[in-house]
Formats: C-alpha cells, sequence, structure tokens
C-alpha cells in the first residue's frame, strides 16, 4: 500500500506535479511510513517527501507528499476550508474508522463538490490555458514560475480511500459510488489454529503456547497480540521466571528475548521489537493492537491471538469515556493472522475456538460511536458545520451522545445558549489540544499563570512515555520519585519533576538525572519540543504572555484545571468514597497516583479506567468551592 501515494508523485492526475497528503490514524506510522517512502525514493526526510503530526512538522516548501495524522489534517482545514493546498487526500487504514477519519471523510464528501464547482467556474473564465503552461517532472514542475500554494491553479480533488480490510461497497457509496480497485497483495499463506474450547486463563494459554511453538517450530519471530501494558508485563515475567528451565532443556533451540510494544512505551524500546533478534534466539514480540496495521515487524511467522483489546468507551448516560476489554471484530481478528504472512508462510493461534470466531462482530464498531464525541462537534462547528445532526457521517452517532457534548462545549464557554460556536470556541479549536485541555489553558491566562499551564500540558502529551513504570523499576521508580511529590498530587507533580529536569544544563548530565529517576529523556525533550510549538501558536493566536508564571503557587494552577476539567471532578463521601459530580457513580483513586489513599474534600483527574473498579488517574486535589466557581453553569444545581 505504500507504493500508491509514491506512484500518485509521479503521476500527472489529477495536475502537474500533484500535491498529496496520506493520512495515517496513529502518529508512529506517519512518521515512520515518512522516513520508509523518503528512503525509498532516494529525498532527505522533509524535501520532498515530510511529515506533520501534533507537535512535530518535517515539510517544506518542496513538499509534494506528506503524511499527516487524521487529526494534524482537520486542524489544517481551520485555515484552508477546501484544503486547496493539495490534490490528492489518500485516507489509509480506512477500517479502522478512527473519530478523526470518520470526520474527514464527512468534510471531503462536500470539499470535492465544492472543488468541482470552483474548478469549473474557473475554467469558464478561460483560464484552464495557464494549467497546460506548466511543465516538468518532479517537485521542481510544481514550483514552476515561482508558484506558491496560494497561486497555483484550482484544481479537482482526487480523494484515495485505502485498507486492506475494508467494506469497499460501503464506502464506494458513501462517495456516491466511486470505483473500487482491488490490487493484490504479496501475503503469504497463514495457517489458522483454534483452541478446542474457550480459555478461561488466556495469559496462562498463551504463556503454553509460546513455549510448544518454540519446541516445535522451526526459528521465526512469535507476535504475541495483548489487551494493554498490564498483560504485557504479566506475560512478561511469566516467560523470564521459565526460561532458566527452558534454555536448559531445549539448549538445541537457543534463548527467547522478550521485547514489549505498546503506545506508552518510550521509542527506544518501541524500536528493539523491530530489531533482528541475536544469533541463536527467537523473538517473542508481546504487542497490543498497536502492531495490528500499519507497521510492519521484520521476521514474525507466527501469531498469537488472545482475541482481546482495550478501547475507548463513553457512557452517554454517565458523560464518562473509560477504557475497557473487550473482544475484537472478525476484522482485526484477520488483520492479526496477517501479521504471520507478510515475508513467508506462517501460523496464528488464536486462543478461541472458531465457534467463538463465528459469533464475532465483522467489524470494530466506529469509534465516532464510541468515544465522547467534545472534539468531534467543536471541530464541525469552527469549520462551518452549524448543524451538526446534518453532517455526513457514514455511521451516525448516537443523538445522547451528540447533546452530551454539546452540553459540555456549552460548560467550557465554547457555545453559546443558542449552540452556536462563541469566539472562546474558536481559540480552542485552533489550539492543538482536545477541547478541555485548550479550555484549561485559556483559563490559565485569567489566573496568571499560563506558563504553568503550557508546560503542565506539554507534559500531559507525552505522560505515557514520561515516566518508567515496568513491573520490574516500578518499587524503585516510586522511591526516586518520591522527592518530587507535591500534596495537591499528580499534576503539580509532573511540573516539579520537568523543573527539576531544567535545573540542568548539560546534554550528559540531563540523561544521567533521567536514568536515576526513572524518566524517559527522549519523551522529556518532546515535551520541550511540544512547549516551545504551543508558546508560538499561543503568541500567533495573540491569547497574551505565554510565559507569565505564578511561581510556587498551586491555587491559580488548580483552579485553571477545574476551569478545563470541569465534568472530570469527584466529591468525597461521608463514607470515604467519591462520587461523580455530575452522575455520582463511585469513583476511585488509582494505586498508582499520589493522592491514592489520601482523603481530598474533592478530586479532579485526567482520565477514567474500567478495570475491577472504576478508577481516577492523573488525579489532584481541589477544593469543592473551586469546582462550583468555575462552572456555575453545571453544578449550581448538583452541588448544593
Amino acid at each position: 500500500m505504500r507504493q500508491i501515494p509514491q506512484f500518485l508523485v509521479r503521476s500527472t492526475i489529477p495536475c502537474e506535479a500533484p500535491r498529496i497528503v496520506c493520512t495515517q490514524p496513529r502518529r508512529v506510522a506517519a512518521t515512520s511510513l515518512a522516513q520508509r517512502v523518503s528512503t525509498e525514493m532516494g529525498q532527505q526526510l522533509g524535501g520532498l517527501v515530510g511529515y506533520t503530526v501534533r507537535f512535530d512538522d518535517r515539510t517544506s516548501r518542496g513538499t509534494r507528499l506528506k503524511y499527516a495524522t487524521d487529526g494534524a489534517l482537520l486542524a489544517e482545514m481551520l485555515g484552508d476550508r477546501d484544503l486547496d493546498a493539495y490534490d490528492v487526500v489518500v485516507l489509509d487504514e480506512a477500517h479502522e474508522r478512527s473519530l478523526r477519519t470518520d470526520m474527514l471523510m464527512g468534510f471531503l464528501k462536500d470539499i470535492q463538490v465544492r472543488r468541482k464547482d470552483k474548478y469549473r467556474a474557473w475554467l469558464a473564465k478561460g483560464k484552464g490555458k495557464a494549467r497546460a503552461d506548466v511543465n516538468g517532472n518532479g517537485h521542481d514542475a510544481a514550483l514552476a514560475n515561482g508558484k506558491d500554494v496560494e497561486e497555483r491553479d484550482p484544481t479537482e480533488l482526487k480523494i484515495v480511500v485505502m485498507s486492506a480490510t475494508i467494506d469497499a461497497k460501503r464506502f464506494s457509496e458513501f462517495f456516491s459510488h466511486a470505483p473500487v480497485l482491488y490490487v493484490q497483495g504479496r501475503q503469504h499463506k497463514v495457517t489458522l489454529m483454534y483452541s478446542a474450547e474457550p480459555q478461561l486463563d488466556y495469559l496462562d494459554s498463551a504463556l503454553k503456547t509460546i513455549f510448544q511453538i518454540h519446541k516445535a517450530h522451526p526459528p521465526g519471530s512469535i507476535l504475541v497480540f495483548l489487551p494493554g501494558q498490564d498483560e504485557i508485563e504479566s506475560l512478561a515475567t511469566s516467560i523470564q521466571a521459565y526460561l532458566p528451565d527452558l534454555e536448559k532443556s531445549l539448549a538445541s533451540k537457543g534463548s527467547l528475548l522478550i521485547t514489549p510494544l505498546y503506545a506508552k512505551l518510550a521509542p527506544a524500546e518501541q524500536a528493539k521489537a523491530f530489531a533482528p533478534a541475536p544469533p541463536n534466539t527467537r523473538k517473542v514480540i508481546l504487542a497490543t493492537n498497536i502492531a495490528e496495521t500499519s507497521v510492519t515487524i521484520p521476521g514474525v511467522k507466527f501469531v498469537v491471538d488472545c482475541g482481546l483489546a482495550k478501547e475507548k468507551r463513553y457512557h452517554a448516560g454517565t458523560g464518562i469515556e473509560s477504557l475497557v476489554t473487550e473482544s475484537i471484530s472478525q476484522s482485526s481478528a484477520k488483520q492479526r493472522a496477517g501479521r504471520a504472512g507478510r515475508e513467508s508462510d506462517g501460523y496464528c493461534f488464536r486462543l478461541y475456538p472458531e465457534s467463538v470466531f463465528n459469533t464475532l462482530d465483522k467489524r470494530t464498531q466506529p469509534e465516532i460511536q464510541r468515544v465522547s464525541l467534545t472534539f468531534a462537534l467543536l471541530h464541525l462547528l469552527a469549520a462551518g458545520q452549524a448543524d451538526v445532526f446534518a453532517f455526513h457521517f457514514m455511521d451516525k452517532p448516537d443523538k445522547d451522545s451528540i447533546l452530551f457534548a454539546l452540553m459540555t462545549l456549552h460548560g467550557l464557554d465554547a457555545l453559546d445558549k443558542q449552540g452556536r460556536i462563541t469566539s472562546v470556541g474558536r481559540q480552542m479549536a485552533q489550539l492543538p489540544l482536545d477541547p478541555v485541555y485548550a479550555r484549561v489553558l485559556l483559563a490559565s491566562f485569567a489566573e496568571g499563570c499560563p506558563r504553568e499551564i503550557i508546560d503542565l500540558v506539554s507534559l500531559l502529551g507525552s505522560k505515557d512515555q514520561l515516566l518508567i513504570n515496568t513491573a520490574a523499576t516500578r518499587e524503585q521508580a516510586n522511591a526516586a520519585r518520591q522527592k518530587f511529590v507535591h500534596r495537591r498530587g499528580d499534576h503539580l507533580q509532573l511540573l516539579n519533576i520537568l523543573r527539576a529536569f531544567e535545573e540542568l544544563d548539560e546534554r550528559d548530565e540531563r540523561k544521567a538525572w533521567c536514568r536515576d529517576n526513572f524518566v524517559s529523556y527522549k519523551a522529556m525533550l518532546s515535551v520541550l519540543d511540544a512547549r516551545k510549538q504551543l508558546r508560538e501558536r499561543v503568541e500567533r493566536l495573540g491569547l497574551g504572555d505565554g510565559k507569565q508564571s505564578v511561581g510556587d503557587e498551586d491555587e491559580p494552577v488548580l483552579n485553571a484545571l477545574v476551569g478545563g476539567l470541569f465534568a472530570n471532578t469527584a466529591l468525597r463521601q461521608e463514607d470515604g468514597t467519591y462520587r461523580h459530580t455530575l452522575t455520582k457513580q463511585v469513583v476511585a483513586i488509582h494505586p498508582s497516583s499520589t493522592m491514592h489513599n489520601k482523603k481530598a474534600p474533592a478530586i479532579l483527574y485526567d482520565e477514567l479506567v474500567l478495570t475491577t473498579k472504576t478508577y481516577a488517574r492523573g488525579v489532584s486535589s481541589v477544593e469543592p468551592t473551586q469546582i462550583r466557581s468555575k462552572a456555575p453553569s453545571m453544578f449550581a444545581k448538583t452541588m448544593r
């Protein structure tokens, strides 16, 4: 599939030297594909081929093939409503049906019509000859006669929707019966093996399957799909415990190298999953569904599929979004099996019976039907879609989800009482942040703490990679980071970590500090880069002095957080439990939080995770009066 954008670069469709943007649902896919394709085309990254993801742009005036996350392209539309900067938009991995990809499809359907009308009007004015005057090949031709993007002649917009397991008929019908092309891939034979009966303990079953493969099958890496980090760490610990005995009993088979792969893992650790195994060693990659699509791990001949994944679920009745473990779809199962046949014939061991596979949903439920719509609706309104119920959704979201998102945006001051976007809402949409954190940032100027909040939202953008917390090092890491703990909780602890890091000047000194405190140095560099770009965006939008600070005061910072996270709050009850401020649902503080077992009168949090309980993660202590004063329209009645 990565060849198709390269073919388009060399084509004359719909014009000489077309400008192409190829979207990806994940940041890692956009950056890695741009790097790989630029190498294949003999170009330096950032020249003919580049990428744009949040807080990172590697493009130039000469870039004609840009890989971008779907969110990055949506952000571009706020300044380029008809995407006139591009002649071709390629939507890759469309079967994943991410929230932002579904939004793009709806927008593109209308944009294509407007671009066609604009092109026809231009031709009618006798301007058509100008295009024919631009000759030549390669990206130099795109800039012939010194034309910038703004000066280029209009073109019709071409849309390419790509996927290995797409429901082609539905997508074709959505785009007015667009033609469907099937491209034969180089997939090798994959033999499917099912368990005889359902597995009560899929981790134990995965462990036994790994050892059976190692004993009975020739060399080749094993890719194991698991729901999340906790399950990966648990299985890795079990494998390591049995490894000495295994290496003795199967000395001729060599050793096993365990490499985890999940989104929260530091980039350097992720890279180990793609590196070749040492001699006489079989690599075992323990991965989440991040390894399902987009990326190819060399050497994989065996896939072990537990049939589960962690997905975001939004409950419109409670207004709570949580991460839950659930069965995958048949489409995902086929994607996982296909990983074993990328380079040679392989095997896929499904840890569930074939009868269970036959009962799975055919396709994964579109994200737009199972997550909060706050981001989606804010961007629809900012892009001029006044009636969000009339937007071209391929699958319409639940009405209650739309209404709750509109109510949340009203609480954030992004909408007025008539549901129209406000000046605050437009500012929020122009910030590369989730709406609640965009509102937090805007609130920080009134509280006099934009420097602290810019630092904090930059830290939160990398929080999954920032703190190194593995099962083997958790106790050491917690002990090392005790000196950064703040009495008001996790958010101010993150600020303490950043301040301590910045007190050091030398690169080697900072690296050593990160090792000692179990902080990812690369993630910290990403934080600094994100902060730089966010400060520049704040300055460009004229929001105020982004370096204004309150020093060590914590109350203004917490006030600003409540201004955006008011819906992520809970009050302590007489029995010591916490209940969500709006829904009254019981919420527990996650054991990983510095606020665990503390008795704060009220808390705010970043997210909820549903496991044995509904846990709040990223927790800070606040006063009930702070919540009431910062969101009076939401809590005038519920907090009496």
